[in-house]
């Protein structure tokens, strides 16, 4: 077995360490940095669509809903297996047995966060509060723990 293994089963038993409230600052960082890629593919699609005389507006601005989700899946599932916030908060994800998470598992994750938190005004990420090692509904789902990163 992996030491990552062990890593991440220690995270699930111990509790969070910290891990709650440096989730909840990589979340915000991870919000700035949304809206700054946000506003930039508004840009973006504002000049494409003038420049086309509205040709390309009908088809472009619907995609600009699908960053949040691409920002996810893409970070989760690439080889840091964490947003751009878990990593300035030094933090990541990783399956229970203490490998990367993969795309598969960050596509579960992220639908289940996209229609769990919203519809619940966040109240079910008190769900994190009273499972073993902090972990939130979408973690369970996907089979992911939050650990720290050296």
């Amino acid at each position: 077995m992996s030491d990552q293994y062990f890593r991440a089963r220690a995270s699930i038993s111990a509790g969070s360490g910290g891990i709650v409230g440096r989730r909840i600052i990589a979340y915000f960082v991870d919000v700035v940095v949304l809206a700054l890629i946000g506003m930039a593919a508004w840009i973006a699609v504002a000049l494409l669509g003038l420049v086309s005389f509205g040709l390309l507006s009908h088809p472009l601005w619907p995609l600009l809903g699908m960053i949040p989700f691409a920002y996810n899946i893409l970070s989760i599932g690439s080889s840091h297996a964490a947003t751009p916030g878990m990593r300035f908060c030094g933090i990541a994800l990783r399956s229970l047995d203490g490998s990367r998470p993969g795309y598969f598992r960050a596509i579960i994750h992220t639908a289940v966060f996209y229609l769990t938190v919203p519809t619940t005004g966040w109240l079910i990420l008190l769900v994190a509060l009273v499972t073993p090692g902090n972990r939130t509904l979408h973690d369970i789902a996907a089979c992911v723990a939050m650990t720290e990163e050296p």
